[in-house]
């Protein structure tokens, strides 16, 4: 397996930013008589990237936000190369002294050559205590 990634983040005043990429290439050993002897010397390859950002707007609250995407290509995968990715935003507020809120959306997808593509989207809503 061979691979580099590299991130880098930055503070701007208060809102805090940072984004990464990376790749990944693996080639499978599989000795002959096995059950991995089907995918010797096969090869897959990942690209990736990411980024977030998050702001406090207030002493008491934070928006944050996220998103990445990932392209994975392998000669051993029945729907050929896959494209995933997601995004969230969130909003968490301190309530009390131990006790936060937090409101969430996300969305996920793949999309790939050979099959159907995918999308869900999720919601969070919750209540977080901490033994302080």
């Amino acid at each position: 397996s061979r691979g580099i990634g590299a991130s880098y983040s930055v503070d701007l005043g208060r809102t805090q930013f940072g984004t990464g990429v990376g790749y990944d290439r693996r080639k499978y050993v599989g000795a002959a008589g096995t059950v991995l002897a089907s995918v010797n010397g096969q090869v897959d390859e990942t690209i990736w990237y990411a980024l977030f950002a998050s702001t406090p707007l207030d002493a008491r609250s934070v928006l944050s936000a996220d998103a990445n995407a990932s392209w994975f290509q392998s000669e051993n995968a029945p729907g050929g190369a896959v494209l995933g990715y997601s995004g969230s935003l969130s909003y968490r507020r301190n309530l009390i002294r131990g006790l936060s809120a937090t409101a969430a959306v996300g969305l996920d997808g793949i999309t790939r050559e050979n099959l159907e593509d995918f999308m869900s989207a999720s919601a969070l809503l919750g209540l977080q205590y901490a033994f302080n």
